[in-house]
């Protein structure tokens, strides 16, 4: 049975978009925005590691958050829905030792930030932070991948999307009058979508 390795963003990618070239946004525990055209050239933006975090992910959403909730308790901000929610399920005083738990434990704390953004405008700033650097990057891999002067596909996977319009809002209206070009579509399929076609090109002889 023939095997090969691929890295998880291709996987999703091809997901995505079922397509050779665009560009898919990863925003989770894990976050890069990773870019392939048709002549085979594949570049990304950030998802370095945990020790240079990109600025959209699920980790850095939840870092903004609770600074926002550490400002409230020293009193140089009001508590909103968003650090009373956080600071109860941290536990303050002991936020201190929360912030020291692992990067999947603070990346965990973003999907409050999306669960009270209706009525939160920290959260609402937070998220729109986050979809400003997502099309910060998309332009760079557009412009890498030399896409940037026609059409191309946008899609994107990863928990942080699960805030819907307070991030996918945003992201459309940054895109648009960063790279105009750049079309923002929901993603065809999950990631094992992805798995299967390139399982399926590895059998026919398509990927070495």
């Amino acid at each position: 049975i023939p095997s090969c390795a691929i890295w998880d963003a291709i996987i999703a990618f091809r997901g995505a978009l079922e397509s050779s070239e665009g560009v898919l946004i990863i925003a989770g525990t894990g976050s890069v925005v990773y870019a392939q055209s048709r002549d085979g050239r594949q570049v990304r933006a950030a998802g370095w590691g945990p020790l240079v975090p990109s600025e959209w992910g699920a980790d850095q959403i939840a870092r903004m958050a609770l600074a926002a909730t550490v400002e409230v308790e020293d009193g140089r901000a009001r508590p909103s829905p968003l650090t009373r929610r956080l600071r109860r399920i941290t536990g303050l005083p002991d936020i201190f030792a929360f912030v020291n738990t692992t990067r999947s434990g603070v990346a965990s704390l973003a999907a409050h930030v999306g669960r009270t953004a209706l009525h939160d405008a920290m959260a609402r700033k937070i998220l729109r932070e986050s979809a400003f650097q997502m099309s910060r990057a998309v332009c760079a891999v557009l412009r890498k991948a030399d896409l940037h002067n026609r059409p191309a596909n946008v899609s994107y996977a990863g928990s942080v999307f699960k805030s819907g319009k307070y991030v996918l809002g945003p992201l459309k209206e940054f895109l648009k009058k960063s790279c105009p070009k750049a079309v923002l579509k929901a993603p065809k399929h999950e990631p094992i979508y992805g798995a299967y076609l390139l399982a399926r090109e590895l059998d026919e002889g398509r990927i070495r």
